[in-house]
């Protein structure tokens, strides 16, 4: 009986690093697929603020360019429509 625990016990200690490595090579993978996404969302952004900066600032009529270039999709309800913009944001309209 003796030997049995020694047995799992080696046994139990190989595995331990191993699924450590494992578990650390998970969580660093993780990380920079969210680091990559965040970069992403932040080259989105600069890229949605430069092309603001060049528009004018009083939009007195319907743009193409800006519309395709600011919103991801628009939802359209009984009582309202909602406004999904590229960035993530959403804006509801009640009117």
């Amino acid at each position: 009986m003796f030997q049995a625990q020694s047995v799992s016990t080696v046994f139990v200690g190989l595995c331990t690093p191993c699924s450590g490595r494992s578990i650390l090579r998970e969580q660093k993978q993780k990380l920079q697929v969210e680091n990559a996404n965040r970069d992403g969302l932040k080259k989105r952004m600069a890229d949605l603020s430069t092309f603001l900066k060049e528009q004018p600032t009083a939009i007195n009529e319907y743009d193409e360019q800006l519309i395709r270039q600011l919103i991801e999709k628009v939802t359209i309800f009984e009582d309202k429509f909602t406004a999904e913009f590229k960035s993530g944001v959403t804006v509801d309209v009640n009117e």
